[in-house]
């Protein structure tokens, strides 16, 4: 058994972006915080 987490990604649902400010299709960070 592996002592590593679970790394499953999901698609932001419309509703979750909606929530926090950030488009749906990505990206899902602003401008100054992308490197």
């Amino acid at each position: 058994m592996s002592s590593q987490p679970s790394t499953d990604v999901t698609a932001v649902r419309p509703e979750q972006a909606a929530c926090i400010g950030v488009d749906a299709a990505g990206p899902y960070e602003p401008d100054h915080c992308r490197y």
